[in-house]
């Protein structure tokens, strides 16, 4: 969602009919390619992005990251990482 291009910006999860965020403390770049998988495209080359753009959001922080590596990289969704 509002990246300055096409495949680069915020990860956005509905819940319970709202829009929310996955914090970025935590989010690397397996967990983006895991976020990739699930949206369809191949998660092998995936990275995050360097924040030299705000993408924050304004609605609640659905998914929330304790941990570095929750992630491997060769799940297929998010709710298969190690999420505390």
């Amino acid at each position: 969602m509002d990246g300055p291009a096409p495949h680069i910006g915020r990860v956005e999860v509905r819940h319970k009919g709202v829009w929310g965020t996955v914090c970025d403390d935590h989010f690397a770049n397996n967990e983006a390619g895991v976020i990739c998988k699930m949206l369809g495209y191949e998660g092998s080359e995936a990275q995050v992005y360097n924040h030299t753009i705000e993408l924050s959001g304004t609605g609640p922080i659905w998914i929330r990251l304790q941990e570095d590596n929750v992630c491997s990289g060769f799940e297929t969704s998010i709710l298969e990482c190690k999420v505390c």
